[in-house]
């Protein structure tokens, strides 16, 4: 059995695992009641924010590749599905390597060079973690020990990304020295071209350093990607009737949510996110727990159809088979 069957399969398992506890508790006949009461104008308004969310995010890739090479809008907006869609369906985030793989298949550019705009891209959704920092005292909010945890995590993970940003930018061959040294373990066989991919991928981190106007493009991107999850998530609400929690502690538990989609998460994030929505929701916001499982579930059932749909029709576009692009990733 592969590495990647072995990942999806105890993934899935584990996921099966949280979804028993989460359903254990949860009063199955009050989804049943919530559905009945469901605003449908709200929820196609909920599903369009999710769609423009993806979709602004896939423009921010695009200049970040734009040093690199001039791609099209639509090119990026179906790489960003399929990779999307590669993530939500196997728990190692293997749909960064098939984005890579896949401009490396349509435009024979080197995977690389287009490694370092995914990361740059990755990193600057985790200025989510900003907007979380600065809305626990606005909003008076005092998290649950879980979600302190969650909370440090994502802001190690955001630290780590400034720091090698700012190291490429403003010391690129100390870096490439302190990487190198970091992955002194690699075999010696693959060492020059371990070495020559990590020399390639601090060069392209450093993008900024000659083209500052990018800078101020992505952050405003990001900026309008987060307000188009967190719309998406309050027409949710407003979808199911559901007004005990005002606007910003929306925002707030659903911009976490979205930030700990970075982690890794069990196929189709069976599990995961009903587990998290509880943990966020209802431990730290004080939600009632079947209308917040209610609306995860249905949250969840929609956006795997969306994601799924879209996947598999950017796939059919691009002319690539979803077995193959997995079973290459494997080999890149």
């Amino acid at each position: 059995m592969t590495g990647h069957k072995k990942s999806i399969i105890i993934g899935f398992l584990f996921g099966l695992i949280l979804l028993g506890i989460w359903a254990s508790f949860f009063d199955f006949s009050q989804l049943w009641v919530n559905v009945k009461n469901l605003r449908l104008h709200y929820l196609g308004l909920s599903l369009l924010s999710y769609l423009a969310a993806y979709f602004i995010r896939s423009v921010r890739w695009n200049r970040l590749l734009k040093p690199l090479r001039s791609f099209t809008l639509k090119q990026t907006y179906l790489w960003s599905l399929v990779g999307n869609f590669i993530n939500y369906l196997i728990p190692i985030r293997a749909g960064e390597a098939v984005r890579a793989i896949l401009i490396k298949k349509s435009t024979s550019t080197p995977i690389s060079l287009v490694l370092p705009s995914i990361f740059i891209d990755k990193f600057f959704d985790t200025i989510g973690i900003f907007v979380i920092l600065i809305m626990i005292p606005i909003l008076d909010i005092e998290l649950v020990p879980t979600m302190q945890w969650l909370v440090y995590i994502l802001l190690a993970i955001f630290i780590i990304g400034v720091l090698v940003l700012i190291g490429a930018i403003i010391a690129e061959k100390k870096l490439i020295a302190i990487l190198k040294r970091i992955f002194f373990f690699i075999p010696d066989k693959y060492q020059n071209k371990a070495y020559s991919i990590i020399e390639m991928f601090v060069e392209g981190t450093a993008l900024f350093k000659n083209h500052h106007r990018i800078f101020g493009e992505v952050v405003i991107l990001t900026l309008v990607g987060i307000v188009l999850d967190g719309l998406y998530f309050y027409l949710m609400f407003k979808a199911f009737g559901f007004s005990s929690i005002n606007i910003a502690l929306i925002f707030f538990g659903y911009t976490l949510l979205n930030l700990s989609y970075i982690l890794p998460q069990p196929p189709g994030q069976i599990g995961s996110n009903e587990l998290l929505m509880t943990l966020i929701f209802v431990s730290g916001l004080g939600m009632n727990y079947a209308d917040a499982g209610s609306l995860m579930a249905v949250a969840h059932l929609l956006t795997g159809f969306v994601v799924t749909g879209l996947g598999v029709l950017a796939l059919s576009m691009i002319g690539v088979k979803m077995l193959d692009l997995i079973n290459r990733s494997k080999n890149e």
